[in-house]
């Protein structure tokens, strides 16, 4: 019958071994109490490794769930600015939050020195093991680097013979690394240790890794070609003001100006590093179109007549042009061309209005008036900052973005507006 039952071994186990109760009461044992004794042990087995089956599946849950919250945190920080220098570092804290380790870096090859690897981010690493670089054969990384596949170390005083420095008194046991690749070749490595014997690296364990050294790609190539991006801009961008330089003196130190005020509006305004870089390159660039302009409307010591406005009012879309095919310098064009957009929808040339118009052509366009009304012009005197500020209050709303007005009129100092509160022309900026 036990045997039928599946629970001989049980049987076997309690063999000859009376019931607590029989003994109790003095009885002796019989064949269906050994098996209901049978039965119970049975079920208590099982019981206790569907209990421990549980505390595993659970604790495995959390594990994955701190696994996901990590990843979940370096994704944020790359979405946040990729660019960012403080985003490897993050990532280097979310790896080893995640994967419970002691210290993580990211290892990179030398850009001056392709014999030498450096820490470009690090998390509790030795204090200045990110200011020193290391031969490219040293650590666990520079294996990873050079061999292009993830790796898992148990122990690794025995495997590693050239080891990466450590903080005092910590005994590295088990590490992982995985290659970070961009550009088409691998140019670093993502590596955690662990000092703790109980904390035993796995292959899943390896893979998060793998997963998250992906991410940190990712940044390294958005960082790279945003680099690429300056420089392309930095190029294309001198040649055209070194031409605008040539023709008009006044036009070139007028940008500059204009690109200090608009960079601090934006960044007041809390336009993010990248935008504000477009930003500059535009405010810098905004009058280029008028290259195109002859001298005699460009200089005029009057007054435009109707003739020469509609000429002057053409710059825009010349400069927009222009860059347009201007390799790196494209993205610009739409700033250029709305630059003389109106908040009201009445400006030109395409007679944008509000949130129609890109924020940095409505910066600019507030930067470049303030600066074009206090500075000496062929047609007018300067205007005393006080009349400046009264124009720039008097036409928010109409001309200019009321938000830019207030930001660029903190920068500059209001000393209160407009004294008599009168509404005064619009502000020439052409």
């Amino acid at each position: 019958m036990a045997s039928k039952l599946g629970i001989a071994a049980a049987v076997v186990v309690i063999g000859g071994l009376p019931l607590v109760d029989d003994v109790l009461e003095g009885r002796s044992p019989g064949t269906w109490d050994f098996v209901i004794a049978a039965l119970v042990m049975a079920l208590a087995v099982q019981t206790v490794r569907a209990v421990l089956a549980m505390a595993r599946s659970r604790e495995h849950a959390r594990q994955r769930a701190r696994h996901n919250v990590e990843v979940l945190g370096a994704v944020h920080a790359l979405n946040t600015d990729p660019s960012d220098p403080g985003v490897m570092a993050t990532l280097a804290e979310h790896v080893a939050h995640a994967l419970r380790a002691d210290l993580a870096a990211a290892m990179v090859v030398d850009e001056e020195d392709p014999g030498y690897i450096r820490s470009i981010a690090s998390y509790r690493a030795p204090e200045g093991f990110d200011e020193r670089r290391w031969p490219a054969d040293h650590g666990l990384s520079g294996r990873v680097i050079a061999t292009g596949e993830p790796l898992l170390v148990g122990a690794y005083a025995e495997v590693i013979r050239k080891p990466m420095p450590m903080p005092d008194g910590f005994v590295p046991k088990g590490a992982m690394g995985a290659p970070m690749r961009w550009g088409g070749e691998v140019r670093a490595a993502l590596v955690v240790v662990s000092g703790d014997e109980r904390r035993r690296f796995t292959e899943e364990d390896l893979k998060i890794l793998s997963r998250m050294a992906a991410l940190g790609s990712l940044a390294m190539e958005h960082a790279e070609m945003r680099a690429q991006l300056q420089r392309t801009l930095r190029v294309g961008a001198y040649a055209l003001i070194a031409a605008v330089n040539a023709r008009d003196e006044y036009t070139a130190e007028h940008s500059e100006n204009v690109v200090e005020l608009a960079s601090s509006v934006g960044r007041r305004l809390g336009v993010g590093d990248e935008q504000r870089m477009r930003l500059e390159a535009a405010a810098r660039l905004h009058d280029v179109g008028k290259l195109a302009i002859p001298d005699a409307i460009l200089s005029k010591p009057g007054p435009l007549d109707e003739e020469e406005w509609a000429i002057m009012r053409r710059h825009p879309d010349i400069g927009a042009d222009l860059l347009q095919h201007v390799p790196g310098l494209a993205e610009l064009s739409p700033i250029v061309r709305a630059e003389h957009e109106r908040w009201d929808g009445q400006g030109y040339p395409r007679g944008l209005a509000g949130e129609q118009i890109p924020i940095e052509a409505r910066i600019v366009f507030a930067c470049d008036a303030f600066h074009a009304m206090t500075s000496d012009r062929p047609y007018r005197a300067a205007l005393p900052v006080e009349e400046a500020i009264a124009e720039l209050r008097a036409n928010s709303g109409t001309q200019f973005d009321p938000q830019v007005v207030d930001a660029l009129l903190a920068i500059v100092g209001d000393p209160g507006g407009s004294p008599s509160g009168r509404r005064v022309p619009a502000v020439r900026a052409a």
